[in-house]
């Protein structure tokens, strides 16, 4: 009851920061994610005291799920607290969910289900649709082709996500690497057991960063650093030192300085800086990601 009251106590405080928070400061930003990340892991481990451990196994992407929705639809001027707030959405969420037993008359294993939900969020937020891309994506998060043909045939009757008998996979350098292991940006249950993959994962990119020849690296540090910029960012909000070298540092300042005015540039601009055009940094950055995807089963 203590830890609970504690809990309580400390979403209070950081839910009233957040929302203090201008959301059109740019230069808030950074400074706002941290803060709703924080809340975020409090607010996870509140429910993990209040519910029980099955319960957890069942309903953590609903949880998740709501919460997310909570921080969009919430308002400052409310006269209810955020949790309380929070408590209601999901509560309702859970009941709605449990009364699920099937779908048009057929068993949904959760798991299917859940990973229906992942790939259909990250497929729509990355832009995906093509069939080889679905199938891609996936792979990426360590699925096997059996789960994700399940997961997008459960997609199916809800949406258009669906793969062809002639799938081919020839595009997997557009999804990310550290999306295999962050594919669910602010997920936190799975953040401190994917804090050693994340590293283990940026390991493996730094050994194979260091091994190329010193004349290629700086051209190839500008392309890492652009690609991975989005998830550099997200890690650095983690707490995750970055300090590789594979990371230019004078370009990841220029970009975040840039980002909050939305004035980034394109690969192409980057290829530009080194004398180089849009198809060679593609082939170039196409050929570092395989190798890696060869290394500790990244692929």
């Amino acid at each position: 009851m203590i830890k609970k009251e504690r809990y309580e106590e400390e979403i209070e405080e950081l839910s009233v920061l957040f929302f203090s928070f201008d959301k059109i400061d740019k230069g808030l930003s950074r400074e706002r994610e941290k803060v709703k990340l924080k809340l975020w892991i409090v607010l996870w481990n509140y429910y993990k005291s209040i519910y029980t451990d099955k319960k957890i196994e069942l309903y953590s992407g609903v949880i998740n799920e709501t919460i997310a929705n909570c921080f969009i639809s919430y308002k400052i001027d409310s006269e209810t607290p955020f949790l309380y707030y929070t408590n209601s959405a999901i509560k309702k969420e859970i009941e709605r969910e449990s009364q699920k037993d099937s779908y048009k008359g057929i068993k949904i294993p959760q798991k299917t289900e859940k990973n229906g939900r992942r790939l259909k969020k990250l497929a729509k937020q990355k832009g995906l649709t093509e069939d080889y891309q679905i199938v891609d994506l996936g792979k990426s998060l360590g699925l096997e082709i059996d789960d994700i043909q399940e997961a997008i045939d459960f997609n199916k009757t809800k949406s258009n996500l669906t793969i062809s008998d002639n799938y081919k996979s020839d595009k997997c350098e557009e999804i990310s690497i550290i999306d295999k292991v962050a594919y669910e940006k602010y997920t936190p249950e799975n953040i401190f057991e994917n804090r050693e993959n994340c590293l283990n994962i940026l390991e493996v990119i730094e050994s194979t960063f260091l091994k190329k020849q010193h004349r290629v690296q700086k051209y190839l540090s500008a392309l890492l650093t652009f690609y991975f910029f989005d998830d550099l960012i997200s890690l650095e909000n983690k707490e995750i030192e970055l300090t590789y070298k594979f990371i230019d540092k004078v370009l990841f300042n220029e970009l975040n300085s840039l980002s909050y005015n939305h004035s980034l540039p394109n690969q192409k601009d980057i290829a530009k800086r080194f004398g180089k055009d849009k198809t060679d940094a593609s082939r170039t950055l196409r050929k570092f990601l395989n190798e890696i995807k060869s290394v500790n089963s990244l692929g």
